[in-house]
């Protein structure tokens, strides 16, 4: 009884695992480069090379619920939206 209750919960960690492992991010895209954020001052974008060291780490992902926001950014400085798993480190 014991054994079969600890492995539904390492099964359910598991699942929580892959699932967000497979839950999708947006990055904003322009040209080559990835937005970041926003520098000290609010007004400029800061954007990343792929070929900056570990450029991965510090591109700002959003979720699904912040994709309005991704969009009024898109708009602003005329990007594009490009789809991404959560743990996708390869842009």
């Amino acid at each position: 009884m014991v054994r079969s209750v600890i492995r539904m919960l390492l099964d359910l960690k598991t699942l929580g695992r892959c699932e967000e492992m497979t839950a999708k991010n947006y990055v904003i895209q322009v040209g080559n480069m990835y937005f970041k954020g926003w520098g000290e001052d609010p007004l400029e974008p800061v954007f990343l090379l792929p070929d900056a060291v570990s450029h991965n780490k510090f591109v700002r992902r959003f979720t699904t619920a912040e994709l309005p926001i991704a969009e009024k950014y898109c708009d602003q400085f005329g990007g594009e939206i490009k789809e991404v798993l959560r743990d996708d480190r390869k842009l």
